[in-house]
Order: structure tokens, then C-alpha cells, then sequence
């Protein structure tokens, strides 16, 4: 895992390098799970996935795309803070290792 700007200002969590539907499944559940989320939109493409997650009254993004792998961002800029207890999180219990 690791953090990036978006181009937007955002932060951006990248989760994986490779576009797995499966892992971004997976991703999605460790997410909802860990952080109390739900998921309040689900857009799948042929080769993108977009599924908007609701974590704290914050709206965020997990995204899939084949060539960039799978990321969560923020849509906000006030949503970084949720990125990053997001991914403090996955840290804490290991999650990355069990997707």
C-alpha cells in the first residue's frame, strides 16, 4: 500500500497493482468491514470498476482500473483524513496481507 496525490489534490490509497475483480471484491469487504462502511454506489465497466463507500458521513472511492490496479480516493479533500485511517486500518490488522 501507498499514498499518492491525486491529480485533483486528493489523497489517493493504492491497494494493489493488479486489476483483480476478485481481490477488489475482497478489498471492498476488508474496507466495509473494518470501517464500518457501506456501499452506496456500484458502477463496473468492462475493464474500471467505480463503487462509492459511505465511512463516517465521508464518501469515498474504490476504483479498478486494468493498466493502474486497484486505488481508493477521496472525493473530497476533506475525505483524506478518512483515507488515511483507512489505510491505518488495513495496517493495524493486517488486512493487506489477507486480500
Amino acid at each position: 500500500m501507498r499514498y499518492q496525490q491525486g491529480p485533483d489534490g486528493c489523497l489517493q490509497l493504492c491497494l494493489s497493482d493488479d486489476a483483480n475483480w476478485n481481490e477488489f471484491e475482497q478489498w471492498s469487504a476488508v474496507i466495509c468491514r473494518l470501517c464500518n462502511g457501506r456501499i452506496l454506489e456500484r458502477i463496473d465497466g468492462l475493464d474500471q470498476r467505480y463503487w462509492d463507500i459511505e465511512i463516517g458521513g465521508r464518501i469515498v472511492t474504490l476504483h479498478l482500473e486494468h493498466y493502474l490496479g486497484i486505488c481508493l480516493f477521496a472525493t473530497e479533500k476533506a475525505a483524506d483524513e478518512v483515507i488515511r485511517g483507512i489505510g491505518n486500518a488495513l495496517d493495524a490488522n493486517g488486512a493487506a496481507t489477507d486480500v
